[in-house]
Formats: C-alpha cells, sequence, structure tokens
C-alpha cells in the first residue's frame, strides 16, 4: 500500500533505532507490512522502516475520524469493511458509520436547525452547496435534509416579502407534530422567550385541515372533478402515476419538498384542505383531494384528460385494490348510496332542518328524488345525522389551467 507523509519522518535499520534518512511531509512511499514496537508502528519499506506513529502523532496514513477519534486507517487496525468519508472541506476523515449517526441525530434545540450537517472539523455546511459524494443511507439521509433546507429557504423569502430589511429573517422554524412539513412560529427572539414544546407544535394548515368538506360531485363524477394537488395549495393541472400536480409542482420539481399550507388568510387556495403529502409518501398512490367540479362550475365545460389515479369516488374499491392506500382526507361522512350524491346543498328543502325525529328524516330520505334518480332507502341510508352538515361541492374560484395526463 501507498502512503503519504503527514509530518516528517525517519527511515530505521533493522534495529528500529538506527536512523537511516528523513522523509519531508507530503512523500509518498510503498509499504509493505507493518510492526508495532511497544507504543510506535512502524512500516517496511524499501529502504528500511519508517515510523508511522507514536504515541504523540500520525506521521504517514489517513488520520483519525474526526467524530470517533478512532483511526480511519487499515495500517493502524481500522477494519476494512468500514467505509471512509475524505472530508475535503478540511482535508481530514471520518467512518462513513459516524456521519450516518450524526445526522440521523437531527437538530439540537427545539427549533429545525441545520448543525448536524456540518463538518465536524470545519464547520462547513454539507448541503449548502450540496458536496455531493455520498453513498448508500448516508446519501439518502443528506437528500432528504438538502430538500427540508431549501424548502425551509423559500418559505424564509416568503416570509420577508414586504417587510422592511431591518425586520427581515431570524424565523424560528418548528416541525409540525400531525403532518410533519416544516412550519413558521414566528420571530427566533419570540421562541426563545417562551417556554415551548416542540412535541405539541402544530401548524395553522393541519389546525385548518380540520375543517375541511367533501366537494366530490357524484353527478358529474371523476373526469369532471377539480383535484388539489398533492404538493402543495394549487389546483392540479396533471395526473401522473399514483399522483396529481399542479404545473409547477410538476415541472420545476416542487414534488421533491411539498410546500405546507400556511392556513386560513394565507392559502393560496382559499378553502380547507387535507396537508399536502410527505417525502416519505411521495413513492406511494395517492388519494388526491378533490376540491370542486368544472361541469358545475361551467356547463358547457367539456373532459380535458382521465385520471386513473386512485377514485375518490370509490373509497371502498382503492383500499381493495392498494390497502396501504395514503389518505389524507377522509371520505366520506356518510355511507349513502353509490348511485347519487346527498352530501351536496340539494339534500333537503330550504326550510326543512335537522330537528325532525329519525323516522321523519328517514321519510324525507326515502321520497328525495336528485337530478332524476330516486334514492332507495337501506342499509345505505345514513347512520347518524349531523347539525349543519351539508356540504357544497361546487368550487368558489375560476376553474384551473387545462390539465393534462403526463
Amino acid at each position: 500500500m501507498i502512503r503519504k507523509t503527514n509530518a516528517e519522518t525517519s527511515i530505521y535499520g533493522k534495529d528500529f533505532k538506527t536512523i537511516k534518512i528523513f522523509l519531508k511531509v507530503g512523500a509518498s512511499i510503498q509499504i509493505s507490512q507493518t510492526e508495532e514496537i511497544g507504543s510506535s508502528v512502524f512500516g517496511k519499506t524499501p529502504g528500511g522502516w519508517a515510523l508511522l506513529r507514536d504515541q504523540t502523532t500520525e506521521y504517514v496514513g489517513k488520520g483519525d475520524c474526526l467524530i470517533c477519534f478512532d483511526s480511519t486507517d487499515a495500517l493502524f487496525g481500522c477494519d476494512s469493511s468500514q467505509r471512509v468519508m475524505d472530508l475535503t472541506c478540511c482535508k481530514n476523515y471520518a467512518h462513513d458509520d459516524c456521519l450516518e449517526a450524526m445526522v440521523k441525530a437531527g437538530h439540537s434545540g427545539k427549533m429545525i436547525g441545520f448543525n448536524h450537517v456540518r463538518c465536524p472539523g470545519c464547520r462547513t455546511n454539507f448541503i449548502d452547496p450540496d458536496r455531493g459524494g455520498w453513498r448508500g443511507n448516508l446519501y439518502k439521509m443528506m437528500l432528504a435534509e438538502k430538500n427540508l433546507y431549501r424548502q425551509i429557504q423559500r418559505m424564509k423569502n416568503n416570509m420577508n416579502v414586504g417587510l422592511p430589511k431591518e425586520e427581515q429573517g431570524k424565523w424560528a422554524f418548528f416541525k409540525c407534530t400531525k403532518c410533519t412539513h416544516p412550519f413558521c412560529g414566528g420571530k427566533v427572539s419570540c421562541a426563545e422567550e417562551f417556554d415551548i414544546d416542540p412535541t405539541s407544535m402544530v401548524c395553522q394548515g393541519c389546525d385548518w385541515a380540520e375543517e375541511a368538506d367533501d366537494h366530490r360531485c357524484f353527478e358529474h363524477g371523476k373526469y369532471f372533478a377539480i383535484f388539489k394537488c398533492d404538493f402543495c395549495c394549487s389546483p392540479a393541472s396533471w395526473a401522473c402515476g399514483n399522483l396529481h400536480y399542479c404545473t409547477y409542482c410538476h415541472d420545476h420539481g416542487g414534488y421533491q419538498h411539498p410546500a405546507p399550507c400556511p392556513g386560513p388568510g394565507k392559502c393560496s387556495l382559499g378553502m380547507p384542505h387535507p396537508p399536502p403529502i410527505t417525502a416519505a409518501e411521495r413513492g406511494k398512490y395517492v388519494l388526491s383531494f378533490v376540491i370542486g367540479c368544472q361541469k358545475c362550475n361551467n356547463p358547457d365545460a367539456q373532459v380535458e384528460y382521465k385520471s386513473y389515479n386512485a377514485d375518490p369516488f370509490d373509497v371502498e374499491k382503492a383500499l381493495e385494490k392498494r390497502p396501504n392506500l395514503v389518505i389524507k382526507f377522509a371520505y366520506s361522512k356518510y355511507q349513502w348510496n353509490k348511485q347519487v350524491d346527498l352530501q351536496g346543498g340539494h339534500l333537503f328543502e330550504e326550510e326543512s332542518d335537522y330537528s325532525d325525529s329519525e323516522e321523519e328524516l328517514e321519510d324525507k330520505v326515502d321520497d328525495i328524488d336528485v337530478n332524476g334518480v330516486e334514492d332507495q332507502k337501506g342499509d345505505n341510508a345514513p347512520i347518524e345525522k349531523a347539525d349543519n352538515d351539508i356540504l357544497l361541492h361546487a368550487p368558489m374560484f375560476p376553474p384551473p389551467m387545462v390539465a393534462q395526463s403526463s
């Protein structure tokens, strides 16, 4: 094996006492075997025995791991199965396993930080800009941290819009305990002032999501349905694979870093909806959220594309096909007859209310005629009723861009 000297070292004779020659820093030597004499390690070279290591100095070798301080060189007992990363930022070394443990430990403190992805030697950020060269699990972990970092950087930029320069920056970000997405909890100074428990932090989007309603229209069906992008607060324009995308997320890699909903008053969609999928759910089949019906909004609307993704109009069948289906919204609150939509605003006459007895309510359900289809009373009748639980499926915004399938 060939190594370079890290410090000036000596070449000894067979007695390991007589110095034959001195080698300067950076000299390359070929080592055929090693010998441990007392607390020193020597290596056999064509010119004699080179002092490789003593109690104070490692003259030849890759150096110790910056995290565990054990050797990273097989010359000094490092297991050959251990992979070693060359930290080019400061020309030091670390075991891959040690780096994985460091990244897996995550940020310290209550707020999201990225000290755990900095070089343990010189504190250079590994993900801004991306260092690259990672292997195996370390590659996946660094990619996830990089996407989270970029996501927070975009959120910081959005928070700074319209603010004076002196009020920009120093935002505190936390991870929502429900949707696991990051969200801004205010200024760092405020977060430090209060005794915040990060295990109970929930983003505004998840609070708002509890008000989300079922907007499916069973009169016009799935092909006229307007879907929400699975990655942000925008109407979907694409149906690809197992997900729905808006144009930005489809064309600009938005799917790599789903954008959490900022909550009421800030959400661009303007209506309560379930949170976006997480990065871990990106490769799975997802039951997308329906936000309206193009045909209800425009009687002349034509089918622009056909989505073959999981069908939110037949949840039971979708679950039979894929039991591990990701569902962010519970369709539907009542198990009505599937032939007709009895969840719209046309369910009862305006003067009727929910104060009727159960028998009178069943009579009304039995006699109702919606869109020319008569409902049949039976096992699929609602189990219970709830006050003001009449859900509208008509969208409250203009139709989105022409949807496409890729």
